[in-house]
């Protein structure tokens, strides 16, 4: 593994460098790695640029796959709309660390493609469920059975179709595992639930 100093690695957001061991810049505070949209939410576009280049350039010299660096490059993706590119991303973390639970909610929430769950087609709402499925076999958190709890009620509840599940008993789960509001938000955003 290529070192983080051999690389001259810098904050992206001002420019000090980042020790291997950080996680958050000791200068401006900013997480190197961002681990969920809500990293985001105070950063400009150009501020989410400069992690979306960071990480790519990260990524050309880290020999073999980081799971943090290609995480956080989906988390970026996904913040800009480029669900495509998510998706990869998030789908590259799976393949190489299938026991990644935050890996499956985060494509599957890319997966909605910014659409609410009852515009979806059955096929794309059955691979969601899927990858909410495996990431729950790996870690059970609140926002996985909250994402769960959205798309039963808007797609399945809403259009009559059974499904086996019960979104106020998801949500009841949900809310035991301690979801936070700034999750809440963030799923019903990419739902686009308002």
């Amino acid at each position: 593994m290529c070192s983080l100093v051999a690389l001259s690695l810098e904050c992206p957001q001002c420019g000090a460098p980042i020790e291997r061991t950080e996680s958050v810049c000791t200068y401006c505070h900013s997480p190197f790695f961002v681990k969920r949209i809500g990293d985001l939410q105070s950063k400009s576009n150009i501020e989410v640029s400069k992690y979306l280049k960071a990480y790519q350039q990260y990524l050309k010299h880290e020999e073999g796959y980081n799971k943090e660096a290609f995480m956080a490059l989906g988390v970026c993706h996904l913040n800009n709309r480029s669900f495509e590119r998510a998706i990869e991303s998030f789908n590259k973390v799976i393949d190489v660390y299938p026991d990644y639970a935050d890996a499956y909610f985060y494509c599957a929430l890319a997966q909605l493609k910014g659409k609410r769950p009852y515009l979806q087609t059955l096929s794309n709402v059955k691979n969601i469920f899927q990858l909410l499925d495996t990431a729950i076999e790996y870690e059970s958190k609140g926002r996985y059975y909250y994402l769960l709890s959205v798309i039963q009620s808007d797609f399945y509840e809403k259009k009559r179709l059974r499904s086996g599940r019960n979104s106020e008993e998801l949500k009841r789960i949900a809310l035991e595992l301690e979801i936070d509001d700034v999750e809440i938000m963030e799923i019903n955003e990419f739902c686009n639930l308002g």
